[in-house]
This record gives structure tokens, sequence and C-alpha cells, in this order.
């Protein structure tokens, strides 16, 4: 009876934890700004609300780094971070793999392979050829 309850609290606990998982990204998923911080105010309240122990630091943590958080939603194109590190990492497979490739190689490389985050020479100014 008592192993009974107590994994009954123990499967209580971890719907709980899983359920604030959710919640947080849930606050990537929002429209804008404003919905988000509603979203992590809620999660906020959620945390507290069943004080699990824990949750308290991550709770600090995660509103020390708040207005890092909610940038994300200041801009039109949404990556995060894991891009970033994506394409570094991509790039420095190609440079051991290349065993000497040069800057200049790799960053042509990295503009043909992410197309989506740089504009070509031709958007950026006009440039006049000369006839023959």
């Amino acid at each position: 009876m008592l192993e009974e309850k107590n994994t009954t609290a123990l499967l209580a606990e971890r719907r709980i934890r899983s359920a604030i998982l959710g919640r947080f990204h849930l606050v990537y998923q929002a429209a804008d700004r404003e919905q988000a911080e509603e979203r992590l105010e809620a999660w906020k309240r959620m945390i507290e609300h069943h004080n699990l122990p824990g949750y308290d630091k991550l709770v600090e943590f995660t509103y020390l780094w708040k207005e890092e958080i909610l940038a994300y939603f200041d801009f039109e194109r949404k990556y995060t971070a894991a891009f970033t590190e994506a394409s570094n990492g991509i790039l420095k497979a190609r440079y051991i793999v290349g065993r000497g490739y040069n800057f200049d190689f790799l960053r042509v490389w990295a503009i043909a392979r992410f197309p989506c985050c740089h504009k070509p020479a031709s958007a950026k100014r006009k440039v006049k050829r000369k006839k023959r």
C-alpha cells in the first residue's frame, strides 16, 4: 500500500514536471513578444504553484536571461543560437575535412550553403560593368 502511494506520487510529480517543460516550449511558439511574455509569466506561476524542489533556481536564472529570451521575438527571422551553432559546426567539419581551406573559400562555401542568411552582393549595391 505504501509503495503504491509512492508510485502514484512519483507519477504525479513526473506529469507536473513534463507539463512545466511543455509550458516553457509554448513561450517560443508565441506569435509576438507580448504573448511570449504572458506565457513566461504563466510558466513562472505554474512552478510557484506546485513548489517543486530545485525549480526556484531555474526560474531565477530564466528571469536573469528574460530580455535575451524575449529578444527572439524582436526580429523578423526567427533563428535561435542553435542555427548559428549548427552552421559553425558544419563549417568546422568542412575545415577539418578540407585540410587547409582558407577563410575566403569557407566564406564562399558558407554563403552558397546557407543562402537565406546572406544578401547577394547585387542587392547591396549596383555594380556597373564596362561594355566591351
